[in-house]
């Protein structure tokens, strides 16, 4: 009679273990569903646009001739379109960052700060750029049929004017700054 108790109040006890241990399972697999797939999506996105970019047009070997004004449009356009998201994904990078720190994980205090900064003032820069392009020219491109859609001096002059505009990126990202963001990129992808 005492061993079927005893069995009866482990057997309730594994089952409410059991129980809480599925749903917890549970929580985490639709938490990755709804929050962690649609980041790791976006940082496969980012990471895409930006290495293509920055080999394309920031790259030692860069010649304008080799690019036509509506690539080069449609390509800002591509990089803007996925800086879009950006902010909200930077905040889960802060939150990240500010678990690491707490836990006394991942590198040097610091690391992660200096991190964000980068990242952040990529997007700022791309935004901006993008942003000051489309108004100059009073245009809001949505696709690359809008951009083919443009008048051709309207395509010549706002493709050199991003031409220009590169250089603003290569002046305050430097090279290994695009290497530190790509590498945290990449990590986050399957």
């Amino acid at each position: 009679m005492l061993t079927a108790i005893i069995g009866i109040i482990i057997g309730l006890i594994l089952g409410c273990l059991v129980t809480l241990l599925v749903e917890q399972v549970r929580f985490k697999l639709e938490l990755d569903r709804i929050y962690l797939a649609p980041f790791m999506k976006w940082c496969a996105d980012f990471y895409g646009e930006l290495d293509e970019f920055w080999a394309r047009y920031l790259s030692s070997k860069v010649n304008r001739n080799d690019y036509s004004n509506v690539q080069i449009i449609d390509d800002w356009r591509a990089l803007h379109e996925v800086v879009i998201d950006g902010s909200k994904w930077l905040a889960k990078v802060k939150k990240e960052n500010e678990e690491q720190n707490e836990q006394g994980t991942k590198g040097e205090k610091g690391e992660g700060d200096e991190k964000i900064g980068k990242f952040s003032k990529l997007l700022r820069i791309i935004d901006r750029l993008w942003h000051q392009s489309e108004d100059k020219y009073d245009v809001k491109l949505k696709d690359r049929f809008d951009v083919i859609g443009l008048d051709k001096d309207t395509r010549e002059k706002m493709a050199n004017d991003l031409w220009d505009a590169k250089d603003s990126i290569s002046r305050e990202i430097s090279v290994k700054d695009k290497k530190t963001i790509l590498t945290y990129l990449r990590k986050q992808t399957p």
